[in-house]
């Protein structure tokens, strides 16, 4: 996502010191944004989508439909993406599909690593 910030504001010829001050911020606060050097809370990402005049499908990885999140009270937080929408849901209920979605791409890597191991090996 940070890349895509960062393409955007370029072809809109907006500068970092623009963002930064829009965003109440350093430019070197909002220069790690934009190296992926922090982690961006919804409020701020709202902010520069507004900024830069966008869809949510140009900032977000078009094939992620949902974006999960334990905040701090254990409570599974859950961002359902749209092309023109960003649909926050605040349910706990969220966390078994939280919890597959993990054990899914666990097992996606785990293939892979062994089959990077298996060509090391045969190498």
């Amino acid at each position: 996502m940070a890349i895509r910030i960062k393409t955007i504001r370029e072809k809109r010829e907006i500068s970092r010191e623009f963002m930064a001050d829009q965003l109440g911020m350093t430019v070197s606060g909002y220069s790690r944004i934009e190296r992926g050097e922090v982690d961006l809370k919804v409020n701020k990402l709202l902010a520069i989508r507004s900024l830069l005049e966008c869809d949510w499908a140009d900032l977000l990885d078009s094939a992620k439909t949902h974006v999960y999140y334990i905040g701090k009270d254990h409570q599974v937080e859950s961002v359902e993406i749209g092309a023109d929408k960003l649909q926050l849901n605040y349910r706990s209920d969220y966390l078994d599909r939280y919890v597959a979605l993990l054990e899914k791409t666990n097992r996606e890597l785990e293939r892979e690593l062994n089959k990077l191991r298996s060509a090391q090996e045969n190498q």
